[in-house]
């Protein structure tokens, strides 16, 4: 049995103007209990009316970041938060692929695979989750930061109605500004595996069932400025871990019903 399908959808927004996106998905089932799909879209994100705002959820303030080029080994900056005012829509392509198994000779069991790939362009984000790596991945970071600002700059951001020096940082001593406002990145790619293996089977008036599942990230590679490299920024902290599992057992008989689960989380690199 082969299914088709196809949609679409139309967008008309008064700031950021018009978008279609369409999407495309197909089954094949080439024997009972084995089925091969697959799914190719496009999707579209205007920024959200408080991502709209600019400098009305902006703030400005000092702060001193490692820096291993430092003799102090930490370099005082104007940090730059909030939302880019240039702000603008986010766009992906996204496309699955996967194996669904339902084997005749043991009923009640089933095994399912989906490998995804989305590629982002101007993804909406952040990258202050990393922002004590700035100085030490300048490669990466470095279209981010504004090294010997002249005093006049300084002295404005001093004078903006948001800034806070609770540190107590003197002018003079600001080494760079470090721009880490929400902004649409240049690219950003995720890929990765879905996988989920359960069974049932009937006992009596009951039945049990054990089923495991989880997700693995492969690739979670951000570009944050068109000159800037690829980063793989999986398993690392403030992003999303590398594996996670889930495990669960089941019965139940009339009106019982019970269980066990357990989750599992892989941990974190912290890159500070």
């Amino acid at each position: 049995k082969l299914n088709l399908s196809a949609a679409g959808r139309y967008e008309a927004y008064s700031d950021v103007g018009d978008t279609a996106n369409p999407k495309f998905g197909a089954r094949w089932e080439p024997l009972a209990g084995l089925a091969f799909r697959a799914s190719y879209g496009r999707s579209f994100r205007a920024p959200f009316f408080d991502e709209l705002v600019g400098g009305a959820n902006s703030r400005v303030q000092t702060i001193r970041l490692n820096d291993p080029a430092s003799p102090t080994g930490q370099t005082p900056v104007i940090l730059l938060l909030g939302f880019d005012p240039e702000l603008g829509p986010e766009k992906a392509t996204s496309w699955t692929a996967g194996i669904d198994v339902e084997p005749r000779v043991l009923p009640g069991a089933k095994l399912s695979l989906t490998w995804f790939d989305i590629r982002y362009r101007d993804r909406i984000a952040s990258a202050n989750s990393f922002l004590q790596t700035f100085f030490a991945r300048r490669v990466v970071y470095g279209d981010l930061i504004t090294d010997r600002p002249d005093a006049a700059t300084v002295a404005a951001y001093y004078a903006d109605p948001t800034f806070s020096n609770t540190i107590g940082i003197p002018q003079a001593q600001i080494a760079a500004i470090v721009d880490v406002r929400t902004r649409n990145l240049s690219r950003s790619t995720v890929r990765g595996l879905d996988f989920d293996l359960s069974y049932s089977h009937r006992i009596g008036e009951g039945s049990v069932s054990l089923s495991f599942g989880g997700s693995r990230l492969f690739t979670l590679d951000n570009r944050l400025t068109a000159g800037a490299p690829a980063n793989n920024v999986v398993g690392t902290l403030g992003s999303p871990a590398k594996l996670r599992l889930r495990g669960r057992t089941g019965f139940n008989a009339g009106v019982f019903d019970g269980g066990l689960a357990i989750n599992y989380t892989d941990d974190y690199r912290n890159l500070s």
